[in-house]
Formats: structure tokens, sequence, C-alpha cells
């Protein structure tokens, strides 16, 4: 079976739709819509397109709060994206993993080679308060 490499990824995005502190449901939302944006950081480091995002409402918007995102990948597999609130209205969104890929340091099949991860930041993504 065939997995794909996918190189580690942070992205720094922003959940300040609202023009107050954004509540849990806003981590979330935009969460989702960072996931799905075709033109956006995600698909230009990954060099996939992801449908169908769904992430956890956050337990809180405290920093340090995380929550798990998924979306399915225009390779067909579905992805898991961890997640992190980093301030009052930024989030990262880590490393995507194939769902049922190997764990990390669990050895490939023969003729697979390991990759080597990298780490990419990407500009916080733009919104416009609302009033």
């Amino acid at each position: 079976m065939r997995r794909l490499a996918v190189p580690a990824i942070v992205i720094l995005a922003s959940a300040g739709a609202l023009a107050c502190s954004p509540n849990e449901g806003s981590f979330k939302d935009s969460a989702e819509d960072f996931i799905e944006d075709e033109d956006g950081d995600i698909s230009a480091q990954t060099g996939l397109t992801y449908t169908d995002a769904s992430c956890e409402e956050p337990a809180s918007t405290e920093q340090g709060t995380t929550f798990l995102c998924s979306a399915t990948g225009s390779d067909g597999q579905t992805y898991d994206f961890p997640a992190e609130i980093t301030g009052e209205d930024a989030f990262t969104l880590s490393t995507p993993v194939a769902t049922g890929a190997a764990p990390a340091g669990s050895t490939p099949p023969t003729g697979a080679s390991t990759p080597t991860p990298t780490t990419a930041a990407a500009a916080p993504a733009t919104t416009t308060p609302t009033s």
C-alpha cells in the first residue's frame, strides 16, 4: 500500500472574523474555511486541495487549547489536522496526517522512503471584522 508523504507544516491563521473576542465556534468555523481555501496556504504547501472540512469545537478560547480537524484531500484520502489556539484570534494547524497512516517512528513498508519533515510558516489569514 502506498502512503502519501506530506511535509510537516505549521499554518498560522486568524479566527478574528468578529469585532469582539472570538468564541469556540469562531475557531471551528475559521479553521474549516482555512483548510478548504483552494488558493490558500495549505493547498500551496501540500499540493492538495481539501473538501468536507470538519473541526471539533474547542473546549475554550484559551491559548494552548487544542482541537482536531479533518478533511478529504484531492487524492481521495482523509486527513487529520491537529490545531492549537495560539492567541486571542489566532490558531495553528500542524502536519496533515492521512487517516490510517503509520504512526511516526514506525518502519515504512519495504521499498518505501522515509520523508524528512520540514516546517514552513504562513502569514496569518486575513479576515474582515464585522461591526
